[in-house]
């Protein structure tokens, strides 16, 4: 028989009974928070090369841009988050998102520091299939950043095409 108990402090914790005289305690240690919540994701682009449509809120809300000419660099449109926590050295981070594109169009997914020099922690180029996909992307961070030091970013400007985005999020990831 198995029970779930949750603690008002967000921790999960689960008893396991075996033969009604062994209890078996795991501790799931506390529950992940989205480090991009609050503000919306924000769309940089040159003019009129790229629309975007949808809540870029992070959550199952799916978010579509539309690239309508590329850049060069392609860096010049983008979704954009600032992540507004501080985040200590040797903080490890996961990015992940579930994204697809009817038109096979390549993503940069990155998370770096948010003022020049923009030093990657993440940078993974992705081509999307019309077929949603979960990508996830973990990183130890080298230094310590402040509050908004770093940002999550989808930069999109390879290629004209469509994307559509969901479940955007940054968290803490457990050693």
């Amino acid at each position: 028989m198995k029970h779930s108990l949750l603690f008002s402090s967000s921790l999960t914790a689960s008893l396991l009974c075996l033969s009604g005289s062994l209890l078996h305690f795991a501790y799931a240690g506390p529950a992940a928070s989205n480090l991009v919540t609050g503000a919306p994701w924000t769309l940089l682009s040159l003019s009129g090369s790229a629309r975007m449509s949808g809540t870029p809120d992070g959550t199952a809300q799916v978010l579509h841009v539309t690239v309508l000419k590329p850049a060069n660099p392609y860096y010049q449109i983008q979704l954009t988050h600032d992540i507004a926590a501080a985040i200590p050295a040797g903080t490890r981070l996961r990015y992940q998102f579930s994204a697809r594109s009817a038109t096979h169009s390549i993503v940069h997914a990155v998370v770096e520091k948010r003022t020049a020099p923009y030093t990657h922690l993440i940078d993974q180029q992705i081509t999307l299939t019309p077929v949603y996909k979960q990508y996830s992307f973990v990183t130890s961070v080298p230094a310590a950043y402040g509050p908004r030091g770093i940002a999550a970013r989808l930069q999109l400007g390879q290629g004209a095409g469509t994307f559509d985005f969901k479940d955007l999020i940054v968290t803490r990831k457990a050693q």
